[in-house]
């Protein structure tokens, strides 16, 4: 049996500081620097974030509702 340790969980990136405050773009892409430490054998630098979650559109209703994950 194989048992993972966990080395990342958290946010994508901090485009979004709430569900209403968005930043231009980006500044930290925290999932991307997760995944190249990993195979350089580099320890995650931020190995938790906090994610805001996502706004995802209700199609059925052509509604946009928030859907924190």
């Amino acid at each position: 049996m194989f048992l993972a340790t966990p080395v990342y969980c958290g946010r994508v990136d901090n485009w979004y500081e709430d569900h209403s405050l968005a930043r231009p773009a980006p500044a930290r892409h925290d999932l991307v620097d997760a995944l190249e430490a990993i195979p350089q054998g580099r320890a995650v630098e931020q190995s938790r974030t906090t994610a805001v979650g996502c706004i995802v559109a209700d199609l059925s209703r052509g509604l946009q509702t928030t859907l924190v994950l």
